[in-house]
């Protein structure tokens, strides 16, 4: 819902998931996005519920 936080293995968990994606598919950190960042119109999404420059650092 975006309201909710990530249990903190949930989030390590989606890291690892993404890290495998980027790899497996040679994406550059840059073009991950969260649900909120796309959404159209703007605003319709909140998830995830983490700052996605942060996620993005983390990668």
């Amino acid at each position: 819902t975006g309201h909710t936080l990530w249990p903190e293995v949930q989030y390590e968990s989606y890291l690892r998931g993404v890290k495998a994606l980027q790899k497996a598919f040679n994406v550059p950190t840059s073009h991950v996005k969260g649900h909120k960042e796309i959404a159209a119109p703007a605003g319709r999404k909140a998830d995830p519920n983490f700052s996605m420059d942060e996620f993005r650092a983390a990668l």
